[in-house]
């Protein structure tokens, strides 16, 4: 019995560790949007996973961009004639600097994202033999936008058994409602309103409104084909559903209360890079610029609508409000880690 007690302790002691083999799906149309997914599977090969980015690309220029330190294995998809040319439209959008929002334009943007989801699925399934190479590595998990629903047949193509659905943006209605999620308009504004949780009975109106409009006029295609099988429909809404998971990238101590099912994980500021801001830096030419006077503001406005588009006009009230405050003032050309 005493030499066998050893050996049971050392039994008892070792653990067993599974890892997963996991797909993530980023097409490239936003800086940001491609730091958040980054930044997922970069803490899910950390952990001790096996993970592959996998990243279409819809604005061409940002696959020169690396949004992974420790993942290795990232595949990348140039664009078809027709994505690129929707991507060039994309990155050339400045009419929202001007443009007031209206519900009419509810309509004409899901028309869009449906082009834009649409063309991918066609690039996605014009490039089996790249897909086959994706299918012999098994993976046990799919993770993807709800945005991006042409994930859907992917999935079913590349025969993976589970996915996770991780949201860049804190509420989306649509996909929320289709997962199983309460949605109340009455006090948790959409994304796209300029209303907060304390609404006048106009703006409840107004809200409900968007809210029904968006769910008419999906932003996803009402369904695909498959890609082996042209008589089988995969129902974008209909398979969101099925989600082990739902990634938000929202804070319930910072964002507006509301009530969430319980697979939905909350994961605000996941993208951010804690390292430098705690040290208060900014990387290469910007931190010596800021360095050259004691008062500097840099402001970056993302990469979606570029500050370059900006009206004068806006450019202009910006520039009187900080030589108010003395301070010198830089408007970032480009996009800028967060």
């Amino acid at each position: 019995m005493n030499l066998i007690l050893p050996y049971l302790v050392l039994l008892i002691l070792i653990t067993d560790i599974n890892s997963y083999n996991i797909l993530v799906f980023c097409p490239l149309f936003g800086h940001s949007h491609s730091t958040y997914f980054g930044k997922l599977a970069d803490i899910l090969t950390e952990a001790g996973h096996s993970v592959t980015l996998f990243t279409p690309a819809i604005i061409d220029e940002f696959r020169n961009h690396s949004y992974t330190k420790l993942t290795k294995d990232v595949i990348h998809l140039d664009p078809s004639p027709k994505l690129k040319s929707i991507g060039d439209l994309i990155a050339g959008n400045g009419r929202y600097w001007k443009q007031e929002f209206s519900i009419l334009e509810i309509p004409q943007s899901a028309r869009f994202f449906q082009s834009v989801t649409g063309e991918l699925h066609n690039v996605l399934s014009s490039n089996l033999p790249l897909l086959d190479k994706l299918k012999k590595k098994k993976f046990d998990l799919f993770i993807f936008e709800s945005i991006f629903t042409c994930a859907l047949p992917l999935i079913d193509y590349l025969e993976i058994p589970a996915f996770t659905v991780a949201q860049s943006i804190t509420f989306e209605s649509s996909s929320m409602r289709a997962m199983g999620e309460p949605v109340m308009p009455s006090y948790i504004p959409d994304l796209i309103t300029q209303s907060s949780d304390r609404m006048t009975l106009y703006e409840k109106f107004l809200n409900t409104a968007i809210q029904v409009l968006q769910h008419y006029f999906n932003y996803s295609p009402e369904y695909y084909l498959s890609y082996d099988n042209p008589n089988k429909r995969i129902h974008s809404m209909e398979r969101l559903s099925d989600a082990s998971f739902v990634f938000t990238n929202s804070n319930p101590y910072l964002d507006f209360p509301r009530a969430i099912v319980s697979k939905n994980v909350q994961i605000g500021g996941i993208s951010v890079d804690t390292e430098n801001l705690k040290i208060g830096k900014i990387s290469g030419e910007w931190d010596q610029v800021l360095n050259l006077r004691p008062k500097s503001f840099l402001i970056a406005f993302g990469s979606v609508i570029l500050s370059k588009d900006m009206s004068f006009e806006y450019k202009f009230v910006d520039f009187q409000v900080f030589e108010l405050l003395e301070v010198i003032l830089l408007l970032g050309s480009r996009w800028q880690e967060q």
